[in-house]
């Protein structure tokens, strides 16, 4: 059996918007033709695919077992008609790269003007969030793939990880902080200080919480938590506040003598980067695209 192109669209777009109706303006239709090709679909399965409400449709078991085959289909469509306008060099498409703020200012600026070099046309979305809301994201298909470090959990069975390179991750202060010329260091003397760390999610949050729990410590309690690496280092930088971030997200600010690593080197480790993708299915061309040039580049910064 085969389906019709109407049919997928159809099928596809009452299962995301709820309704017939909402599928029939979605898809500038009546909604009167949207219920009969749905009706000729189902009677081609011999099987119904919704339950009916009055509020909305959703899918039955039939419906379930039918949507990823749909959606790999859809994807299917989508990569041929891609692949052809890649090699006439015109190619257009939305590419949802979810990254994890640590990650935004090292590879992904030369990422991102390496693709666009190639494909002109493409848009690249880029989600920043933490690690285990990326994972999340990627389940739920709100973005093709992401930049995370890796948990030391086994990962979602339906996600594969691409190693990329490895980085190093320091507990970080203000270049005059008490602490950089304090004589024997240790981990107890950076707990006397106000910390603000990334949120609870982040591979980073939580090999901080390892290094003072494998010490026979409490680890540090959080005054401030953010997403975002600019305000956690404009904090630091002004205060007696302590952080954790990667070595390259604050290189900028140890060359202009505002921040540097704590001299400790129980308090700094490496941390592995990977691509997270969704292993079911074959990549649009763009996409690939842009995997082949994460790839390139994580292979020359972690050289």
């Amino acid at each position: 059996m085969t389906f019709d192109r109407k049919e997928l669209a159809a099928f596809l777009s009452v299962v995301r918007l709820g309704s017939i109706g909402s599928a029939a303006s979605a898809l500038f239709l009546s909604q009167p033709a949207v219920s009969r090709i749905l009706h000729r679909l189902e009677t081609r399965l011999g099987a119904k695919l919704f339950v009916r409400h009055p509020t909305g449709m959703e899918l039955n078991a039939f419906g379930r077992a039918l949507l990823p085959h749909a959606e790999l289909l859809e994807a299917e469509m989508r990569r041929a008609l891609e692949e052809i306008e890649l090699l006439k060099g015109s190619a257009t498409g939305l590419v949802r790269l979810g990254v994890v703020p640590s990650i935004a200012t090292q590879l992904l600026p030369q990422v991102i003007t390496s693709t666009l070099g190639k494909s002109p046309q493409l848009h690249i979305h880029v989600a920043e969030a933490t690690g285990g809301q990326l994972l999340a994201s990627l389940l739920r298909r709100e973005v093709d793939f992401a930049i995370v470090g890796l948990w030391r959990e086994h990962l979602d069975e339906n996600v594969t990880a691409i190693p990329l390179f490895h980085d190093e991750v320091c507990v970080v202060g203000r270049w005059d902080h008490p602490l950089m010329d304090q004589a024997a260091l240790t981990l107890p003397d950076l707990l006397a200080y106000p910390w603000a760390i990334p949120e609870k999610g982040n591979v980073i949050w939580s090999e901080l919480n390892s290094t003072f729990l494998r010490a026979g410590l409490q680890p540090p309690v959080a005054c401030v938590t953010a997403n975002s690496v600019h305000v956690l280092k404009s904090l630091v930088a002004s205060s007696d506040f302590l952080t954790v971030l990667a070595r390259a997200s604050f290189e900028l600010e140890r060359q202009s003598g505002r921040l540097r690593a704590v001299p400790l080197q129980a308090a700094i480790w490496r941390r592995q980067l990977a691509l997270l993708c969704r292993p079911r299915g074959k990549l649009l061309p763009v996409a690939e695209l842009l995997v082949s040039e994460i790839r390139k580049a994580a292979a020359e910064f972690g050289s």
